[in-house]
């Protein structure tokens, strides 16, 4: 890539923030390619929850502005989106600033399809109410800290209103052209294999569809962990992350 500066876009997941990668980020080893040291290391926005382009596509936006700004060419990234992040992840996979993608407990297309099929719409176009998630969000509770609950419970909190009058959700087929994948890019995908949010299933579904349409992918399945690696077993992902962006 030459000289052109390349970072890490955290891209949290529903009824989330940025504050949900702060303990991952902590244990990132110190041993990180050159390539993704500077002051644009690790870029961790919070998705607009208001406004008047509040919407899938709105947040696609955002998150473009966010990394690239006016200066297309000028910086790369490597994507990193949990949840529904990562389906946002897969929306902006195919453009030339980013470099690879890391979908971690993804909404993978046809979560996202089978999941507005069942939901009922959301009073803004292009948004769902979801019902109520079934189980816990965590496999083990006893993996939180007290400061961790407060974190989720303040955040769902403040993500109450979006959620009840309808959550951004991404049209049927995003992230592909003609049911193909729209970019060749290296590939990571990370779930626990106790995720009750979105099942495992999904995410080797995901996989399967990537390796048979060619693309370079990789996948990390983490015993006993659920929907949120990232505060269920943080080290560990932290390593997975900086092994997949090493190769």
């Amino acid at each position: 890539m030459g000289d052109v500066p390349t970072g890490v876009l955290l891209i949290h997941g529903t009824a989330s923030s940025g504050r949900i990668w702060r303990k991952m980020l902590s244990q990132m080893p110190p041993d990180m390619p050159p390539r993704l040291r500077g002051t644009r290391q690790y870029v961790v926005p919070d998705l607009p929850i208001s406004g008047p382009d509040l919407s899938f596509n709105g947040w696609v936006k955002y998150l473009r502005r966010t990394a690239i700004g006016d200066g297309a060419g000028s910086h790369r990234f490597h994507l990193v989106g949990h949840s529904l992040g990562g389906a946002l992840a897969m929306a902006l996979i195919g453009e030339e600033w980013v470099e690879s993608a890391a979908l971690i407990s993804p909404a993978t297309p046809l979560f996202c399809r089978e999941m507005a099929r069942v939901c009922r719409p959301g009073s803004r176009p292009g948004s769902i109410v979801m019902r109520r998630v079934s189980g816990s969000l965590v496999h083990d509770p006893l993996t939180l800290t007290r400061e961790d609950a407060v974190l989720l419970r303040e955040d769902y909190g403040k993500a109450g209103s979006l959620l009840g009058s309808g959550l951004p959700w991404p049209e049927p087929g995003f992230g592909a052209s003609e049911g193909r994948p729209v970019a060749m890019k290296r590939t990571l995908v990370v779930y626990g294999e106790e995720d009750k949010v979105v099942a495992p299933s999904y995410a080797r579904g995901l996989v399967d569809d990537l390796i048979s349409n060619g693309v370079p992918v990789q996948s990390h399945p983490i015993p006993g962990c659920g929907h949120i690696p990232m505060l269920e077993c943080p080290g560990e992902l932290a390593r997975i992350l900086s092994d997949f962006w090493n190769r």
